[in-house]
């Protein structure tokens, strides 16, 4: 029996958006997203998933003040809203390939 490379590799542009309570949380939830849209735009399975170039397309910080009974105990509360642009390598062996017997 001859072998037959399965793999292939496509580099893919990826935009994710992530929020959170600090620019590390909102980059680690647009990284999930990233990941989710990856893996629905691929058509088998992904055995590696390499950013190669990141972009920050936008950013904006929402600042809100909290207080108990809207008068005591005044606290800020931030949240990050942040867009990025990954540029992914991926490997991959496509279904139509590992999915025959």
């Amino acid at each position: 029996m001859e072998l037959k490379q399965l793999m292939k590799t496509v580099t893919q542009s990826i935009d994710a958006e992530g929020t959170g309570k600090s620019r590390a949380e909102a980059l680690g939830n647009a990284l999930s997203e990233m990941r989710k849209t990856a893996n629905r735009d691929i058509d088998g399975a992904i055995l590696k998933m390499e950013p190669q170039q990141v972009y920050l397309l936008s950013e904006a910080v929402d600042t809100e003040t909290e207080r108990f009974l809207f008068m005591f105990m005044p606290r800020e509360k931030t949240t990050y809203t942040i867009s990025y642009r990954f540029v992914v390598e991926i490997r991959y062996v496509p279904n139509e390939i590992h999915g025959r017997d």
